[in-house]
């Protein structure tokens, strides 16, 4: 049974917490970006490879380092997602107001 480390969990949670920004964040510019793109697929397929080979390699090079490191990585990766979430789920009404009234206009 391993010793609890504070350092090792900490280093995980901001390795996590960056990870989960490029990959989510990564998706929401994927989104936005999809609609000005002439090859939408090879463009969405381009952008899963590279966040999944970001992602799947950061949480392999944690898995092999240290399971407390690679428990905060999922926190913080997963405390990213909300936010980004959250934040995306708020622009978008944002988005649609503006489309509105430029309808109108």
């Amino acid at each position: 049974m391993t010793e609890w480390m504070p350092l090792s969990i900490a280093t995980g949670l901001a390795a996590g917490a960056l990870m989960g920004g490029l990959y989510f964040g990564g998706l929401w510019w994927s989104v936005l970006k999809i609609k000005t793109v002439e090859r939408k697929k090879l463009f969405l397929f381009f952008s899963w490879l590279f966040r999944c080979v970001f992602l799947c390699g950061g949480l392999f090079f944690l898995a092999n380092h240290d399971s407390q490191m690679l428990l905060g990585a999922a926190v913080g990766l997963l405390s990213v997602r909300f936010v980004i979430v959250y934040q995306v789920k708020r622009k978008i009404p944002q988005k649609i107001k503006q489309e509105e009234k430029a309808a109108w206009i």
